[in-house]
């Protein structure tokens, strides 16, 4: 049973308290206020930050009761208080993304300044509908977001408490919230979404949703944000093929990808091989485990082929190396442990290697929304890795977790990441890297992938680049028979 961030409990249970204040609270016109008595008992502790777990109280920020302020988490259905329960709308309505913030109260700050933000998707895996599901995500992403910046302020102090940058999205950020519904509107949304079940449940008893590859030869780099163009490379019905990572060695093409069979429900590393003019030829597996593989990112050090795929099922970051091109892969060493990474990405950028990998905000719920973006760097793919003193440096369903490798367009870095908000791997969100060291990270999304760009295409998650040759993956709904 998955953990209730919902269930009422007990603080002292949780944190153990050397001592209590016991306030009243009093509503006023503009919201939720304390008497002048229970404002001078808080401001006589030595208190480092007050958090306020419910709606900001009036006038506390003005009080100045903390060394580092008032912290409050911020839901945009909350402070207008005109939804039944926070996400409710959003999952009613279809809309795709909650927005958590962490803001400080403090003054000069009045206005909120954001000391944290993330972008998480509406919808669930198990349960597209769930309005209980989607506000208990929501929560412990907000656990997650306090926890980090406590932590963050604990080991630098003062510089933690820095304004987080405003993300740049092609999608308006906020839902507008509308009253609560009145019984006639709860009856019809109820009907529209039982409608929706069905059909979702009646298209499942023809067909199923299957990955497979796309692939297009591209005359100019000025294509490089379409999607016109692609030949579809169809895989058997018992597996799935996805993550594509082309090659070009002695003049052939060699396209390493994730094979999937469903009666083992694990994957491993294959590799299809490609003439020039697009023949290619059955897949043949070329690395296997005991655990899941997949996205496999192959690069060239000092004329070697090395591959990361992802082992995060294993815990573990692992490196590879080619003793004999395309087939063989030996272990060369472990790049981390106890760690669960999805789509390790490695790049080197003006002699430093960089590791992107996509990381979860919360580790109580499992699901696939690697929502965080974490950074690492060394002098060398061998490591060892440095994490970034931001990590994560990015919370965001749209555009964090990586996508394919990295590239460059007009003199620009620009980094591929899938867009999780409407479903795992919807689509893909282009964004063009503005800074990129130890100390700063910014990205700005510029362009987008979109899966109704391909006739039948319902998503699509990855995409590569190698000499001319472009490559992604494509899910498509197929017959089962």
């Amino acid at each position: 049973m998955k953990p209730d961030a919902q269930t009422l409990g007990r603080l002292d249970d949780i944190v153990p308290l050397t001592s209590k204040i016991v306030i009243s609270l009093h509503e006023t016109h503009s919201g939720i206020r304390l008497s002048e008595k229970d404002m001078a008992a808080i401001a006589s502790y030595d208190l480092d930050v007050v958090f306020c777990s419910g709606l900001v109280m009036e006038g506390i920020g003005e009080l100045n009761p903390a060394k580092y302020g008032v912290w409050n988490i911020e839901h945009v259905t909350d402070f207008n208080r005109s939804s039944p329960v926070p996400a409710f709308w959003e999952v009613m309505e279809g809309y795709p993304i909650l927005k958590v913030e962490l803001r400080r109260q403090n003054p000069p700050f009045t206005q909120g300044q954001i000391l944290s933000r993330s972008f998480l998707p509406t919808h669930l895996p198990e349960d597209l509908w769930s309005v209980h599901g989607a506000y208990n995500r929501l929560l412990w992403v907000a656990a997650a977001c306090l926890d980090r910046k406590l932590n963050d302020l604990y080991l630098k102090g003062t510089p933690a408490l820095r304004e987080v940058m405003q993300t740049k999205s092609r999608e308006p950020l906020l839902f507008n919230p509308q009253p609560p519904p009145a019984d006639n509107k709860m009856l019809r949304l109820a009907v529209k979404r039982t409608a929706q079940r069905a059909r979702a449940w009646a298209k499942s008893l023809t067909g199923f949703d299957q990955w497979g590859l796309g692939y297009r030869f591209r005359e100019s780099v000025e294509d490089v944000f379409g999607i016109n163009g692609f030949t579809t490379m169809t895989p058997p019905k018992d597996r799935f093929w996805a993550d594509p990572f082309p090659v070009k060695h002695q003049d052939r093409f060699f396209i390493f990808f994730e094979e999937f069979l469903y009666s083992s429900k694990k994957g491993h590393i294959s590799v299809i091989r490609m003439d020039a003019n697009g023949r290619w030829q059955k897949p043949e597996k070329v690395l296997e485990r005991d655990y899941h593989l997949s996205y496999p990112c192959v690069f060239q050090w000092e004329g070697v082929y090395y591959m990361v795929p992802e082992s995060g099922s294993n815990r573990t970051i692992e490196l590879y190396r080619c003793a004999c091109f395309p087939f063989d892969w030996e272990l060369d060493r472990i790049l981390m442990e106890d760690t669960e990474a999805a789509d390790p990405t490695l790049a080197e950028i003006d002699g430093v290697w960089w590791l992107f990998v996509g990381t979860r905000p919360y580790q109580v719920i499992k699901d696939d929304n690697y929502m965080d973006l974490s950074i690492f760097s060394a002098e060398t793919p061998l490591g060892p890795w440095k994490p970034h003193q931001n990590n994560p440096v990015k919370s965001d369903a749209r555009s964090s977790r990586p996508a394919g490798r990295l590239f460059w367009w007009n003199g620009s870095l620009y980094r591929p990441a899938q867009d999780c908000s409407r479903d795992y791997g919807y689509a893909v969100s282009i964004n063009k890297v503005l800074k990129l060291t130890s100390e700063e990270f910014d990205e700005e999304e510029v362009a987008g992938m979109f899966p109704e760009w391909v006739t039948g295409s319902k998503c699509i998650h990855t995409l590569n680049m190698c000499d001319g040759l472009e490559v992604v993956d494509l899910m498509r709904t197929v017959s089962k028979v």
